[in-house]
């Protein structure tokens, strides 16, 4: 059985992963450059063009206040964490933890009465805070996955960015114990002591580039060198081990 101290760093950690996980996909929502003739219509966000607000702005104001909170509740353990509160740090997991439940809960809904939350429904930022939310919501891998398709189908008609969906197409396939597809995964899977910063397994990895090239991703040499930087960040701030 696993003592509550292990539980505690155990949850530690899985909160420092997820908070570099979403540094690196906000990242990518700020630099990525768009590739052309992949999308019907081109991202407002990385073609120059002012963003898109969508039709329905009551919706979106809502589902950007669900990342606020989400943000907002991994700023919190941050802090608590830097702080060495393991008090706080337990109350802010807790509220963090409970944000998320409550966020998929009301994005199912959302979903169930509009259907996806497309940009030319809610906008650029609240389209990409629907995606947030989704990639948050690991306690409920079900739902992750009758995401995927609706996503893919969103990314055909250009509602979407392409990368969502290979970030989201990874996470589930990692967590399934399957070879990811696009290279976005590190965690959580088992890496060599001479290379703690190794992507999880990918398929067929000769034809890793083209398929990164596909969804808008950078090469893989430039997401390593991301990914080690965060990572070593993120080991520097990690609880030791009791």
């Amino acid at each position: 059985m696993i003592n509550t101290k292990s539980k505690r760093f155990c949850r530690q950690l899985l909160l420092l992963v997820t908070a570099v996980t979403l540094v690196l996909i906000e990242a990518y929502a700020q630099t990525r450059k768009p590739v052309n003739g992949l999308q019907d219509k081109p991202s407002a966000i990385h073609s120059g063009k002012e963003p898109q607000a969508g039709s329905n702005e009551e919706l979106a104001d809502e589902l950007v206040e669900m990342e606020v909170k989400d943000v907002a509740a991994i700023e919190e353990t941050r802090k608590a964490k830097n702080e060495a509160d393991p008090k706080a740090l337990e109350a802010a997991a807790q509220r963090w933890s409970e944000i998320k439940q409550r966020n998929t809960t009301r994005l199912k809904a959302i979903i169930n009465r509009n259907g996806w939350p497309s940009r030319a429904m809610v906008g650029d930022r609240a389209a990409h805070a629907a995606f947030l939310v989704v990639q948050h919501s690991d306690h409920d891998r079900e739902f992750q996955k009758t995401c995927l398709p609706m996503l893919q189908a969103a990314g055909r008609r250009g509602e979407i960015e392409l990368w969502q969906i290979a970030f989201l197409t990874d996470m589930i396939l990692v967590a399934e114990g399957k070879k990811q597809l696009y290279g976005t995964q590190f965690d959580p899977c088992e890496h060599s002591p001479d290379d703690p910063d190794s992507p999880c397994a990918i398929e067929d990895p000769e034809r890793l580039e083209p398929r990164r090239k596909e969804m808008g991703l950078p090469p893989m040499s430039d997401y390593l060198k991301l990914m080690k930087e965060s990572r070593a960040k993120s080991r520097a701030q990690a609880p030791k081990r009791p």
